[in-house]
C-alpha cells in the first residue's frame, strides 16, 4: 500500500482470500517496522491462523483492503473487535477470538476447540533451572515445580473440579504459589462450563492475602 494514499497512519484492514476465507486486523503505520518504509506500508499481518491459512495455500490469491481509518491505535483496536465480533462465528472467518473490554477473550468454536485440545494434552513443556527446555509428563509438573523448573507458555489454566472455578494465571506466578494452590485442591486443565475467576479471586481462595512482586520473587502472607 502506497503512503500518500493513507488518510492516516492507523486503520483497520480485511485479508480476503480465494479460497472464500477472510481475516480482520489493525495496524499503526509508523514506517518504522521491519514491514514498512516512509513511502510503503507492507504490513501483512501476523494472526496464528492467517499465517497457517497462507501455509496451507501458497497459492491462493489475497486481497488486502483497508476498511476504516482512525486516530489512535485504541480506535482502531476497538473498531477491529466490533468487525470480528460480527464474524467470529462464520466458519470463514480466520479470526478464532476477539478481546473484550475486560480483557477476556471471546471464543469461536474452532478457538475454543483448539484450547481444550491443548488442555487435554498428556505433556507440556518446561524450562529446568539450567535453561534447558523439556517435555513433561502432565502427571510429573507438580514434581517439577518443586524442583524449581518453570512453564515455557506465560500462563496456565488451573481448575478446582469440587468447587467448579477455573482460569487462567501467571504461569511464574502459579509456580511460586504452587504449593498452596495445590494443597487447595486446584489441578491444571481447562473447563469452560466453570465458573471463571481473576487472580484476586484465586488469591483469596488460596489464603494468599497479599502478594507483590519484588525482585522477581513473590513475597505472600498467610490469612
Amino acid at each position: 500500500m502506497i503512503k500518500y494514499k493513507h488518510f492516516t497512519g492507523f486503520y483497520v484492514y480485511k485479508i480476503e482470500f480465494s479460497t472464500g476465507y477472510f481475516y480482520f486486523g489493525s495496524h499503526a503505520c509508523t514506517g518504522k517496522s521491519y514491514s514498512c518504509t516512509d513511502k510503503k506500508c507492507n504490513y501483512k499481518g501476523t494472526g496464528k491462523q492467517l499465517i497457517k491459512h497462507r501455509q496451507d495455500n501458497p497459492n491462493a490469491l489475497e486481497v488486502k483492503s483497508v476498511i476504516y481509518w482512525g486516530l489512535s491505535v485504541k480506535e482502531i483496536r476497538e473498531k477491529e473487535e466490533s468487525y470480528i465480533g460480527l464474524h467470529i462465528y462464520n466458519p470463514m472467518c480466520l479470526n478464532k477470538n476477539k478481546s473484550t473490554s475486560k480483557k477476556l477473550p471471546e471464543h469461536s468454536k474452532d478457538g475454543l476447540k483448539a484450547i481444550k485440545e491443548g488442555s487435554k494434552r498428556k505433556r507440556t513443556k518446561m524450562i529446568d533451572p539450567g535453561g534447558a527446555t523439556h517435555w513433561v509428563n502432565r502427571e510429573d509438573i507438580s514434581m517439577m515445580i518443586y524442583k524449581r523448573w518453570v512453564f515455557s507458555n506465560k500462563v496456565v489454566w488451573i481448575k478446582h473440579v469440587r468447587l467448579g472455578l477455573y482460569g487462567q494465571f501467571s504461569a511464574k506466578t502459579v509456580c511460586r504459589l504452587w504449593r498452596k494452590i495445590n494443597n487447595k485442591g486446584w489441578r491444571f486443565g481447562y473447563d469452560r462450563s466453570f465458573k471463571r475467576i481473576n487472580a484476586k479471586e484465586l488469591y483469596e481462595n488460596i489464603g494468599v492475602k497479599k502478594i507483590e512482586t519484588v525482585q522477581k520473587t513473590v513475597m505472600y502472607e498467610d490469612n
